[in-house]
This record gives structure tokens, sequence and C-alpha cells, in this order.
């Protein structure tokens, strides 16, 4: 996992009505969500022109939180083209300030194949 170069999720972060909404979810949910907001916004500065249309930040047995930090794999994005992606990544937050502290993260180049889809419980159409 190679560190990102520049945390890119707080200024999202800070929008009120975010806060208010993740405010309200259990702490892990929230370290989850906080963690999607990042590796989403990682990618899109990472792969510019990449129209994101959702992502499954780790597989059913691969999403771990140990004090406030999510170790994720097995993930993966979807484009608006419907072509998917691995994603894993690290991240740690602070969750009362509900900020990302950390991230380093991998992004995978080939196209998930349709029985690397199924394998992972990702839609394969």
């Amino acid at each position: 996992l190679k560190p990102a170069e520049k945390l890119l999720s707080n200024a999202r972060l800070a929008n009120p009505m975010m806060r208010e909404a993740l405010g309200q979810l259990p702490r892990p949910r929230r370290i989850v969500q906080l963690c999607t907001v990042e590796a989403l916004s990682q990618i899109m500065a990472t792969r510019p022109g990449t129209m994101l249309h959702g992502m499954v930040p780790f597989g059913d047995e691969d999403g771990k939180i140990e004090n406030d930090t999510l170790t994720a794999s097995g993930g993966a994005y979807r484009t608006m083209a419907g072509e998917w992606f691995d994603i894993s990544f690290r991240c740690s937050v602070n969750v009362e300030k509900m900020q990302v502290t950390g991230f380093n993260y991998r992004l995978g180049d080939h196209k998930l194949t349709r029985d690397e889809r199924a394998a992972r419980g990702l839609p394969t159409e």
C-alpha cells in the first residue's frame, strides 16, 4: 500500500449536513463512511476522468477496525461504464473530529472479470 500524497476528504467532511448525518452512525459505521469518502476522493485524484458509480470498500471477511483504523481488502469500485477495479486501503481517523488522519491504498490496474466479481459477491451484470 502506498501512502496518499495528500488527504482529500476533509473538505468534504466539513460539510455540516454530512457531519450531522455521520454523527448519528454507530462508531464502526462512521469509520467505514469516513474512509470510504477518502477512498473515493483518492480514486478520482489518481485516475482523473474516471466517472465513479460506487464502491464496495471491502469483502465480507476483509474489513477490520482496530484503534480507529480500518484495514480493508477485497473491495472494488465501479465506473459508470460498469467496470469494476480492485481497491485495498488502510485508513486512520479521528472519529470525534470526523477527520481522516492517514490513508494508504492500492488500486488494481485490470478490470475484474465476471468470475472475480461473482467470487466477491459483486454484481456480475
